[in-house]
């Protein structure tokens, strides 16, 4: 059988441990110090992004100053290259422009007496001369003179057949060859 006790027992007094009241000002003075040391540290960290937006935006503008002055100096780049170009087209230029004048002179220096041109052209390096002689032997002779100009080379005779010229017989010839700068 289960015995219960009805009767009342002497309760005990349990003793409260008193709190210093240093303990009592120190616990919410530390979290007010807390709370006061993240607030500062937020405003820290806020202060340092505004700054470093602010260095981001002054960055971006001086990468599109850089941008626009690297597009300048690309367009001075392709200017100078252009006219660098001008520049050794006129000297090529100047440098064959009197080679013509040479080649003629030549020419005009080595026919002999007997013969005469009726037509000189010259494209792209290759000459051909067209002319009379009286004989086969002074188209030679023209031909050999024309062999040691100093501005012609490969000078050949290509064709040399007899024709009339105002009732008279004569040699039309064609003689072919390159300019020699």
């Amino acid at each position: 059988m289960i015995r219960i006790n009805l009767l009342p027992t002497k309760r005990r007094k349990v003793k409260r441990i008193a709190i210093p009241p240093v303990f009592t000002l120190a616990i919410p003075g530390a979290a007010i110090l807390l709370v006061a040391g993240a607030v500062f540290y937020w405003f820290l960290l806020d202060r340092e992004v505004t700054e470093l937006k602010e260095e981001t935006g002054r960055l971006q503008a001086r990468l599109a100053e850089l941008k626009e002055k690297i597009k300048e100096v690309d367009r001075y780049e392709k200017d100078k290259k252009d006219l660098e170009e001008k520049v050794n087209l006129i000297r090529r230029l100047e440098k064959h422009q009197t080679i013509p004048v040479h080649v003629l002179d030549e020419v005009s220096r080595h026919v002999p007496d007997r013969v005469w041109l009726h037509l000189f052209t010259e494209a792209k390096g290759a000459v051909s001369i067209e002319g009379y002689a009286f004989s086969n032997s002074d188209i030679v002779t023209f031909v050999n003179n024309l062999k040691g100009a100093k501005y012609l080379k490969d000078v050949a005779l290509v064709e040399s057949k007899e024709t009339l010229v105002e009732k008279e017989p004569v040699y039309k010839f064609l003689i072919k060859g390159t300019v020699h700068a």
